[in-house]
Parts: C-alpha cells; structure tokens; sequence
C-alpha cells in the first residue's frame, strides 16, 4: 500500500529500486545483527515489509509496461518468475546453509536476492508519471514498432 501510493507521487520504478534497496539492507540486517528475538522480530518485518510490500507499486507497473493484449501474458509471467524464485530457493537453501553456514546462506538470499532483483529492474523502462494507459500503450508500440492493429 505504501509503494503503491508512493510509486504513484514518484514513479513505480524507482519506488520499486528502493525498496529492493531497503529490503537487502534489512535482509542483512537479519542475517548479522540479530542478538534478541526482538530485533530479530524487527528485521524480518523491516525485511519482509520492503521485499513484498514492493508489489503494491511493482503489479502496476507491469500491468502499464505491457501492451494490452500481452498484458495478461506479462503479468503471468511476473507472477511465475516470482513463485518459480521462492521454489528456487526453497529447493536451493540447503545446499546453501550446508556448506557456508545459516547466516551466511541468510545473507545470500535476503540479502544478495534483494540486490540482484535491482539489477534485473535497471534494465527496465521508466514509465512517465500522470500517463492515460491509453498514452502508455501508445508510446510502448512506438518503442517497439508494433502497429495498433496487433492488440
């Protein structure tokens, strides 16, 4: 709710940035700085409230990025890799912790997870604030080329 307001006042994007941001921080927080279950308690919400709550702004911005006859494409697709990545690491974890140890597998995750997803968001588009989806769509198709008559 929060990156979804604040995504619409400053852009979905780089509320989407830093909030990844944010969440690495308190991913790794988490991993190294725990010496009670309060603070461990408040990491994992400071964790959790930045690394899912960045979908308030992400689930828009996919649904504004993607021409209309592909946007329900895009959004499974988002949705998948999402999923596909939680599976990703539920398989993976102990082939993390066993070698490198339970903090040091934290860290990758929650951590090191969170700052790779920046990367991957680097190489999207900005999307103009204030835009009609119908301007969006438009602009989108003069990006790509793509006549109108195809959505």
């Amino acid at each position: 709710m929060v990156s979804a307001y604040l995504g619409n006042k400053f852009g979905r994007r780089e509320i989407i940035l830093i909030w990844f941001l944010l969440g690495g921080i308190a991913g790794t927080c988490f991993a190294f700085a725990l010496h009670t279950a309060g603070q461990m308690s408040f990491w994992w919400a400071m964790y959790y409230f930045f690394t899912v709550g960045h979908t308030g702004a992400f689930i828009p911005y996919v649904m504004e990025s993607f021409p209309t006859r592909s946007r329900g494409t895009g959004a499974s697709f988002i949705s998948f890799a999402t999923w596909g990545g939680l599976l990703l690491a539920g398989l993976t974890s102990q082939f993390f912790a066993s070698p490198f140890g339970v903090i040091i597998a934290t860290f990758l995750w929650l951590g090191i997870g969170s700052w790779v997803a920046i990367l991957f968001n680097l190489g999207t588009k900005r999307v103009k604030l204030g835009l009609e989806m119908e301007e969006i769509i438009t602009r989108v198709l003069n990006d790509y080329n793509i006549s109108k008559r195809f959505i």
